[in-house]
């Protein structure tokens, strides 16, 4: 079993993960000092996961060497180093489950021609609908085209679920939540949990 230092060290380390990944996905960069002490890492180290191209890679790839290393060394036994090096590759799917959606837009040519079909469409279905339903005509048009365009608003607001709209993921909250989970298990003070402002957490 690992020590209780290198348990609190590896605890960290997750926790500047989501941090480093969260901001990843948002193309930001918010201050993650308050670790620095934490989870020790070099000099170098802590200048690459700031720097770093991928820098949530770029730590996983620290954890699980010093994984391999306590293992090596007997510190922890070939069924608990499996079990954490099964945890930190399924943390690794994530992340790259994660950069596709950021980095695979909506086709151009798929939305264009969306567009023109769904504008095709509301401007044909009045000429279709007049015979039978007479006065009703601009009535249903209209209720039918919000529809079809709300649908196709939709498909622009899912194709980058990870921005700072209202209807993107709470990542912020989400990133929250996990770090007080874990600094629950290590009896470590709680920060506060996010609230919800004009009823959207962010």
């Amino acid at each position: 079993m690992l020590d209780d230092n290198q348990r609190k060290v590896l605890m960290y380390r997750v926790m500047l993960f989501c941090y480093l990944l969260r901001d990843r996905l948002r193309h930001q960069s918010q201050p993650i000092a308050h670790f620095q002490d934490k989870v020790q890492l070099t000099a170098e180290q802590w200048q690459q996961c700031t720097q770093h191209i991928n820098a949530p890679q770029y730590l996983l790839e620290i954890i699980q060497k010093n994984l391999v290393q306590n293992y090596k060394q007997g510190q922890i036994s070939d069924i608990i180093y499996s079990t954490l090096t099964r945890h930190t590759v399924a943390m690794g799917d994530i992340h790259a489950g994660c950069d596709r959606i950021m980095s695979t837009p909506l086709p151009f040519s798929y939305s264009v021609l969306l567009h023109r079909a769904v504008y095709s469409f509301c401007l044909i279905l009045p000429f279709s609908l007049e015979a039978s339903l007479g006065i009703w005509t601009p009535v249903i048009v209209a209720l039918i085209a919000y529809l079809f365009l709300g649908l196709d608003a939709l498909s622009a607001e899912l194709e980058e679920p990870f921005g700072l709209q209202e209807n993107d993921l709470p990542l912020d909250s989400i990133v929250r939540n996990i770090e007080r989970e874990m600094l629950s298990s290590l009896n470590e003070e709680l920060p506060p949990v996010i609230e919800p402002h004009n009823s959207n957490l962010c």
